[in-house]
C-alpha cells in the first residue's frame, strides 16, 4: 500500500484541482478504523468520531491544506442511535488530509470501451419493494421515501485507473457543480460523483456565517430536440413532483434550523437545473449559521439529506433499509471539502464505485415515491438516471 497513490480530485470555479501527497488518512468503520498510511487496524468507538469532528470548526478556521471527508450513508444509522441499521464491515467514513494542490488537465484517452450491465433490478423485485413501500405512505408511517438499487457493470481490464479520471473530467460541459473523484488504493476503488446536488454551503460574510442548502426532487427526461423553455412549463405542473419538492424543502427547512441563530428561510421556491439528459428542479433554502458550528453539528443536523431519504427522515431511514438490497455505502452519502473559503458538502447522487481489482463498477440509482406515484415511470426515471451517468464514459 503506497500512500502516495491516494488522491482526490474536485471540480472548483471551473477548474479541476488535484489534491495528493497524503498527510493523514482514516476509513472508518462502526468500532474500528483504518490507517492509510500504515495500513493498520485500530479499535475506534462513534462516540470517539463524534468528539473528535466536533472539535473542528466550520467557521473559525480556514484550513490552508485540502481536507475531504466521504461520510457514508451508513453514518446516518449511527446518528439517528440506531445501531442495528449499520453492520462492522460498513463503511461509515473515509476522511483524507492532503498536503498538495495543483491544477489537474484532463487528457481523454479516446479509447473506445465498452461498460456491460450485468445486475439491476428486475422489474418484479423493484415492483416488490414499490408495493411495500407504498403501503408503508398509505399506513401513515412516511410521506415520501427515496427508493435506490444498484446496477452493476463490468468493463475492459484494460482500463486503467488513471484513465477513470481523465474520461471522467474530460467531460467538463457535462460535469455536475460538485463533482468530485477519489482514489483509494488500499480499499481497490475509485469513487467517482457526479453530483448536481448541495447538501450545504457555508459563507463567510462580514455580517455573520450563512448557510444554504439546495434539494432536488422532481425529474424530466431531455430528448435530442426538446425545448428546455417548454419541457420546464410541463415539470412545473407536475404535482406530484411539486408535492416532493415542497415536502423535502419543508424538511431541510427544519434541519437548517438546528445548527442556524435563527429560523431558515426559503429564497427560492422552484428553479430549473439541467444535467446530462435531465431536467431538474431545486429549491434554495439559507439561515444564519451559529459561530460555533462543528463539522459534526452539520452532519448531525443534515445528514443524510431529505432529498435521498424522505420524510419523516428517521422512519423512513429504516423503512428504506427493509426495502433495498444492498447497503448504500458512498451513493447518497456526502462528500465534504474543507479548503481555504470553501466549506462544502454535495449528496453523492450520480456516483460510482468502480472496483479496481475485480473490473465491476456500481451505480445506484431511484427516485422519490409518494401517494401520487406510478410504478413503471419511477421505474423508468430510475434508468433515466443510470443513462445520465454511464454516457460520461461511452
Amino acid at each position: 500500500m503506497n500512500p502516495n497513490d491516494i488522491k482526490s480530485y474536485f471540480s472548483v470555479s471551473k477548474k479541476i484541482l488535484e489534491f495528493s501527497n497524503l498527510h493523514f488518512g482514516r476509513v472508518y468503520y462502526k468500532d474500528h478504523y483504518l490507517d492509510l498510511e500504515t495500513g493498520e487496524r485500530a479499535s475506534f468507538s462513534f462516540s470517539e468520531l463524534k468528539a473528535y469532528l466536533k472539535k473542528l470548526e466550520v467557521v473559525n478556521e480556514v484550513s490552508k491544506t485540502p481536507k475531504v471527508f466521504h461520510f457514508f450513508y451508513e453514518l446516518g444509522g449511527l446518528i439517528y442511535g440506531d445501531d442495528e441499521l449499520v453492520s462492522p464491515d460498513d463503511i461509515i467514513l473515509i476522511e483524507i488530509h492532503y498536503k498538495d494542490v495543483i491544477e489537474f488537465i484532463p487528457t481523454p484517452t479516446n479509447r473506445s470501451f465498452a461498460m456491460n450491465e450485468v445486475l439491476g433490478p428486475s422489474r418484479k423485485v423493484y415492483d416488490d419493494s414499490f408495493a411495500r413501500g407504498y403501503k408503508k405512505l398509505l399506513e401513515g408511517e412516511c410521506y415520501q421515501f427515496n427508493l435506490t438499487f444498484p446496477f452493476e457493470f463490468s468493463y475492459s481490464k484494460s482500463k486503467k485507473t488513471e484513465d477513470w479520471i481523465n474520461d471522467f473530467f474530460s467531460k467538463k460541459d457535462s460535469l455536475g457543480a460538485f463533482a468530485h473523484a477519489s482514489i483509494i488504493p488500499a480499499l481497490e476503488k475509485i469513487y467517482i460523483s457526479n453530483s448536481p446536488e448541495s447538501l450545504f454551503q457555508v459563507y463567510r460574510f462580514n455580517k455573520g456565517p450563512l448557510i444554504q442548502s439546495m434539494p432536488i426532487k422532481g425529474s424530466m427526461e431531455i430528448k435530442k430536440g426538446d425545448n428546455l423553455n417548454d419541457l420546464w412549463d410541463r415539470l412545473m405542473g407536475h404535482t406530484k413532483d411539486e408535492a416532493e419538492l415542497n415536502m423535502i424543502t419543508d424538511l431541510l427547512r427544519n434541519d437548517l434550523s438546528v445548527v442556524s441563530s435563527e429560523y431558515a428561510h426559503v429564497v427560492a421556491k422552484k428553479k430549473c437545473l439541467v444535467v446530462p439528459g435531465i431536467l431538474h428542479q431545486y429549491s434554495v433554502i439559507q439561515a444564519p449559521l451559529k459561530v460555533e458550528t462543528s463539522l459534526f453539528d452539520l452532519v448531525s443536523a443534515l445528514f443524510p439529506g431529505g432529498s435521498v431519504t424522505g420524510a419523516p427522515k428517521r422512519n423512513v431511514i429504516k423503512i428504506l433499509r427493509d426495502l433495498e438490497v444492498a447497503p448504500r455505502g458512498f451513493y447518497c452519502g456526502s462528500t465534504t471539502l474543507l479548503y481555504g473559503n470553501i466549506v462544502a458538502g454535495s449528496i453523492n447522487i450520480r456516483s460510482a464505485v468502480v472496483n479496481t481489482n475485480t473490473k465491476v463498477l456500481i451505480y445506484c440509482a431511484g427516485g422519490g415515491i409518494t401517494l401520487n406515484s406510478q410504478k413503471k415511470l419511477e421505474f423508468e426515471e430510475m434508468h433515466l438516471k443510470v443513462k445520465s451517468f454511464t454516457h460520461l464514459f461511452e
